[in-house]
């Protein structure tokens, strides 16, 4: 987008996309809300910079505000009638003008906004959860998310889940009208409660369009901008996640890493696979959840399986979660040069011993199952991130990264070995997979699970 926000030609190009976007005829509007997201707000959000942020807003003011928009009159209602009112509150939300600090003691109740992508609720989300739950020991933390998200990283004993439908892959009008039914259910976990016993944390989600949209009294939200959060510098988001909680949450000197639930990731069948086969274990994922620009090449992902065997691994394959995933994995196993299998549970493993396991289930089941491994290797996608909170060294290929920084703060954050290599595409798959020989061989030095003379 050329033009700057507020100008003629700015403002013309936000309503008319948007115009399109509410259009009656579903085509139609699945291609322009397709556009709206994928070559506007993306790229925006990928930047991680501060005016980025501010271009980001003034757009999406425009398009909540465009004729057609299923909000306009609630957003009205509420008092917001222009776009610049919405910039303007937005403005206030992620600055210090709202800064007023919560007695920590006081507050009941605390809730938590989900950030829809996988990915995201793992290195963002679940380091909120986290905090919060340090920082208000006596408060109910309510986790506001998708069913899948919401048992990927609340473990609903401390953390409380509030089930949410949100279509990320939906229609403009669908997301939007999914905030004003979110922005309710908010309304109603807090009520009852007084003025500074309830906390609202927003961490940069899209059901409120990265804290546009208004959920209660901002007073008593917290919005923590990780598109512009220590902007210019190349730490993961995660550990900027935690260092944004101790400023706000007013507590600190704890080292928070992200995590997923115990229950929804059982590590017994892996630590099991793993000690039982007596072999060095990797794990190995190639899903992309539809994004092929994020993918090599099927001679990339067929050598890595070659180099893995070589180097004396038995190793379990993703099957991914989506059709192109699986039939990628499915390519895989077809040119695999040694035994395959499936794996359903440790047993099926220990009886055929097969060099190439593979494994098709949720996130944090395929995390389980490499949870003794001594690597993974795998895609700049939320399997990486769901891996890396089981402790296992992790080997990331990051393709198409628009720049360093992005790929600074996608990387996971653990205390376990975490490497990030970039690659631009297919071309540089020769260089990437020498590269991941490379931390192989140093990972290997210092692999204290399988001893080298494990190894055939």
């Amino acid at each position: 987008m050329e033009a700057s926000p507020g100008s003629r030609d700015f403002v013309e190009y936000s309503r008319s996309l948007a115009s399109l976007a509410y259009s009656r005829d579903r085509k139609i509007a699945a291609e322009a809300t397709r556009t709206l997201f994928d070559d506007v707000v993306q790229p925006l959000a990928d930047r991680f910079e501060s005016d980025s942020c501010d271009v980001h807003a003034a757009f999406m003011a425009e398009v909540v505000h465009a004729p057609g928009s299923p909000i306009a009159a609630t957003l009205r209602e509420l008092g917001y009638t222009h776009p610049q009112d919405l910039i303007e509150r937005y403005g206030m939300l992620r600055s210090e003008a709202l800064e007023k600090q919560v007695v920590n003691e006081d507050v009941e109740k605390v809730v938590v906004l989900s950030r829809v992508e996988a990915k995201a609720d793992v290195a963002i989300t679940s380091v909120v959860l986290q905090c919060a739950s340090v920082a208000f020991r006596s408060a109910e933390v309510d986790l506001v998310a998708p069913k899948e998200n919401a048992y990927l990283i609340a473990d609903g004993r401390r953390v409380y889940r509030e089930i949410v439908s949100y279509p990320l892959d939906g229609s403009l009008a669908n997301r939007l009208l999914a905030w004003r039914r979110i922005r309710n259910k908010v309304r109603t976990s807090i009520e009852g409660f007084r003025e500074g016993e309830w906390l609202i944390v927003d961490p940069d989600s899209c059901i409120t369009l990265n804290g546009l949209l208004p959920l209660a009294d901002d007073r008593y939200v917290r919005f923590f901008e990780s598109r512009s959060y220590a902007e210019g510098e190349r730490v993961p988001i995660a550990e900027l996640a935690a260092d944004w909680c101790g400023q706000w949450f007013f507590w600190g000197g704890l080292e928070v890493y992200p995590s997923v639930s115990e229950r929804s990731g059982n590590t017994s069948g892996g630590w099991r696979l793993a000690i039982t086969l007596r072999k060095r274990l990797a794990g190995v994922s190639y899903a992309v959840g539809g994004w092929e620009s994020r993918r090599l090449n099927g001679s990339f992902e067929d050598a890595l399986l070659e180099l893995l065997q070589k180097r004396g691994y038995w190793t379990v394959l993703d099957c991914g979660r989506g059709e192109s995933d699986s039939t990628a994995a499915t390519e895989r196993v077809r040119a695999f040069p040694g035994s395959t299998s499936h794996l359903a549970v440790a047993d099926d493993a220990m009886r055929n011993h097969a060099r190439l396991m593979t494994y098709k289930g949720t996130l944090p089941a395929f995390g389980g199952w490499v949870s003794g491994a001594g690597v993974y290797v795998g895609y700049d996608t939320a399997m990486s991130h769901v891996v890396a909170t089981f402790g296992v060294p992790v080997i990331q290929v990051c393709v198409g990264a628009p720049n360093e920084i992005y790929r600074s703060r996608w990387t996971p954050f653990s205390y376990q070995e975490i490497v990030s290599i970039p690659a631009n595409g297919p071309e540089d798959a020769p260089s990437v997979l020498e590269r991941i020989e490379t931390e192989l061989e140093r990972i290997e030095a210092t692999d204290a699970r399988f001893g080298v003379e494990d190894i055939d």
